[in-house]
């Protein structure tokens, strides 16, 4: 996972933590990528403002469980795009969404 991505934004930041709390779900569950691909496609296919959001996550469903954690985690804008597009709680129940930002905020406290 990419360690380098600097946050400027405390919306960036826990975005960045439910995804990759997201991608260590897929990794354990790999089934839940067809999942989410099918939730993206049933919440967006008729709505021509998400038409980009939707061919980002058609394109990263169609990779393997592997290589869809690592391009979903990577720092560019596409993967952003991607991870700032889907909500969290279609792949995260809420006590885990609360246990992650939990863990967002104790890391950017300073020590």
């Amino acid at each position: 996972m990419s360690a380098e991505i600097q946050f400027w934004d405390g919306s960036k930041r826990r975005n960045w933590f439910m995804a990759r709390a997201i991608a260590r779900k897929i990794e354990a569950r790999p089934e839940m990528l067809a999942e989410i691909a099918d939730a993206a496609e049933r919440a967006w296919s008729g709505d021509p403002s998400k038409a980009r959001s939707l061919g980002i996550w058609r394109k990263l469903a169609r990779l393997p469980t592997e290589a869809f954690c690592a391009a979903f985690l990577d720092a560019t804008p596409e993967a952003e795009e991607a991870r700032e597009s889907f909500p969290p709680y279609v792949a995260l129940t809420p006590p885990e969404r609360a246990l992650y930002l939990a863990d967002a905020r104790r890391e950017a406290s300073p020590p």
